[in-house]
């Protein structure tokens, strides 16, 4: 009896050392689960997922059963496939804004050529990528009015141009018809045609001088001829005289020497009454004349010394200026019209509020603004 109860007390020895070592491995197993899952815990909250859910992996391998692990990778991975997907699109984004801009330059030089048609296609695709933005939809309605503009010129000139081409052959036919009867001498049916042809073209001249040819014969076409001859030169001496004053007249206008040009065109008027574009310049000279004349009372209006003092400090124009002053940051604007010069300044203060003043006086900010743009 003593041997067996020694085998069993041994046995219950060894029974408690395999427990105690089970124990030990376990805490252990557990140790190192822990660490990896606080080494994972750190790395997802500083968004490092590709470590952290190495590491979750690596836990799960010492503890396979655990359900935290492998929601933490779950977890990990979606908010790795939403950056992705932010990423992408905001990659997709820059693509299309610079496509845009691609698309609206394209569409602008195609205006430029006047290939319309072309440069709404270009707008078009442009609207596409951005919908909502409005820059490419007035391009385009625009590029739509100058096709149509293009498009209605064209074909009134093509159907002027027919137009010319039937009266131009009904008048040579006319004329035709008429000189084949002057050259038979059967002046009464020469001159029934060349009538005809003054219907088509009443301005035209040859048909009354073969009119008169056919009435006085070889004598009074001498004398038509060389009425006609003086005619044409006197004419052409006037034409060259009036396109040298305007010539001349359109100079001025652009380096706007109005009155100058007032008077070139109304010399040119005087020489050919009848043309619009001498009669039109003028208007438009006037009309310029006189917003001038009202923008300089409007701009004069209560003047004082100190304005007038402005015109003599600073030169016609727009000048500008920028300074610091105490606590303050100042923008200082003089603009001289003639005899009058007005002060605009903007103090803006570090403590973030912003004045506006027109000649030392407070001023609102959207009239600074529209008076002090350039």
């Amino acid at each position: 009896p003593k041997n067996q109860i020694a085998k069993i007390d041994e046995r219950f020895a060894e029974k408690k050392e395999e427990r105690l070592a089970a124990e030990r491995r376990e805490e252990a197993r557990n140790q190192k689960y822990d660490s990896l899952i606080a080494v994972a815990d750190n790395q997802f909250t500083d968004s490092l997922y590709n470590d952290a859910i190495s590491n979750y992996e690596k836990a799960l391998n010492v503890k396979a059963n655990e359900e935290y692990p492998v929601s933490q990778i779950e977890a990990a991975k979606e908010i790795q496939e939403e950056l992705l997907a932010k990423k992408r699109a905001k990659e997709e984004l820059e693509r299309k804004k610079e496509e845009y801009i691609a698309l609206i330059d394209q569409g602008d030089a195609q205006i430029e050529e006047e290939a319309y048609k072309t440069a709404i296609e270009r707008y078009e695709s442009a609207i596409a990528l951005f919908p909502e933005r409005e820059e490419a939809k007035e391009k385009k309605r625009r590029a739509e009015e100058l096709l149509a503009e293009k498009q209605a010129k064209e074909e009134a000139a093509r159907q002027a141009k027919l137009e010319k081409e039937r009266k131009e052959k009904e008048y040579a036919d006319a004329v035709a018809a008429g000189d084949k009867a002057f050259e038979s001498e059967n002046y009464e049916e020469a001159i029934a045609s060349y009538e005809n042809a003054q219907e088509v073209f009443p301005d035209r001249s040859y048909p009354q001088n073969r009119i008169e040819e056919s009435k006085d014969k070889i004598a009074e076409l001498e004398r038509l001829a060389e009425q006609k001859r003086q005619e044409e030169e006197r004419q052409r001496r006037l034409n060259a005289e009036y396109d040298s004053l305007i010539a001349v007249a359109d100079n001025l206008f652009k380096e706007e020497q109005f009155s100058e040009a007032r008077s070139r065109y109304e010399n040119a008027q005087n020489i050919k009454p009848n043309e619009s574009y001498p009669k039109s310049q003028i208007n438009t000279i006037v009309q310029i004349m006189e917003e001038r004349r009202k923008e300089a009372t409007r701009f004069a209006e209560g003047a004082t010394e100190f304005n007038y003092q402005l015109a003599e400090d600073y030169p016609e124009g727009r000048t500008e200026e920028e300074f610091e002053e105490g606590n303050k940051k100042v923008t200082r604007i003089v603009i001289v019209k003639g005899d009058v010069g007005h002060e605009y300044l903007k103090e803006e203060y570090s403590w973030g509020q912003t004045f506006y003043l027109k000649d030392k006086k407070r001023y609102s900010k959207i009239n600074w603004l529209n008076e002090t743009k350039k």
